[in-house]
């Protein structure tokens, strides 16, 4: 579902968004028409959203509220390192060339086999069989009903200052983590760096109909960073699963070398975008949001007669 800050009770438009938004993903997610890998793909990228648009209500129930999102996401995410590791992958492998090409393809092919190799029963039950996850997502279900109506019931009040403020904490965030990730270089920074990115792209997207000409370029902008980092992170998964594996020589070193610059080349690219989207301070960029909330309500004014 699609939604947008409203400046009349801001808050309570934003805890109306949020609860529709969760009560649609009980019902989505209980449709066995779709496939369960797609139902909690499709659950996990709703709840993040979600996350996002809890971190800007008042306060504590936008604490409590993104925990509980944050307990349930993780629950959900037993599958997700392997796939994004194997997606990685099919990447990587249209983008070897040059001397190496041949080495990295035969090493990406060989590890991509060895995932898919299917593991030893550990127990009569595989914490990744379709019934386990099935489990997690009734577990879910009930979970995400429970915070919809808690949210629901909150007495939340507030002008569009509790929204820029919150927005504008989420860019600081970012701000800081993506400067601690310039300096250090280190995936685990990246990767810090890329949470607070995307939320700030879902703030940016919600509040974009305030200037849309300006704050939906800012918002694609931030979508661009968020997604190269996070396949920076999926390739970091691609050098993680090398050490699980037998290769040859030659080919490890091959998609080592494949795995360095194509990471090398993602993390250039989202500074670049983040170095520009942050050079504005987090203090300015709250009073510039507050700014377009004010001519947006005088636009929405009648104009006075004579």
């Amino acid at each position: 579902m699609a939604a947008s800050v409203s400046l009349h009770d801001p808050v309570k438009s934003l805890q109306r968004d949020l609860v529709q938004l969760l009560r649609k993903s009980v019902e989505d997610v209980a449709d066995r028409s779709q496939p369960l890998a797609t139902r909690v793909h499709e659950l996990r990228k709703r709840l993040k959203r979600a996350r996002a648009w809890a971190q800007i209500l008042p306060k504590p129930l936008a604490r409590s509220a993104d925990r509980a999102l944050r307990d349930i996401h993780q629950r959900l995410g037993a599958r997700r390192d392997q796939d994004a590791t194997l997606e990685a992958i099919a990447r990587l492998l249209t983008t070897a060339r040059d001397g190496d090409r041949t080495l990295a393809i035969a090493g990406l092919q060989a590890l991509r086999e060895a995932l898919r190799q299917p593991r030893e029963p550990a127990s009569a039950a595989p914490a990744d069989s379709a019934a386990s996850i099935e489990q997690d997502v009734a577990a879910a279900r009930q979970d995400l009903a429970r915070l919809a109506q808690l949210i629901e019931g909150a007495a939340l009040d507030g002008d569009f200052r509790v929204i820029a403020e919150s927005a504008a904490d989420t860019a600081r965030r970012s701000r800081r983590a993506m400067r601690r990730a310039l300096r250090s270089g280190q995936p685990h920074d990246y990767h810090r760096w890329r949470k607070w990115m995307k939320y700030h792209w879902f703030h940016l997207r919600y509040l974009a109909p305030l200037w849309p000409d300006l704050l939906r370029v800012e918002a694609d902008a931030a979508e661009h960073a968020a997604e190269a980092l996070g396949q920076s992170q999926d390739i970091e998964l691609v050098r993680q699963a090398l050490a699980g594996v037998a290769l040859p020589p030659g080919p490890l070193h091959a998609v080592n070398m494949l795995v360095d610059r194509e990471q090398h080349h993602l993390m250039r690219a989202a500074a670049s975008i983040g170095l520009h989207i942050h050079a504005e301070s987090p203090a300015a960029f709250e009073k510039r949001l507050r700014n377009y909330g004010a001519a947006r309500l005088h636009r929405t004014q009648p104009m006075p007669s004579g």
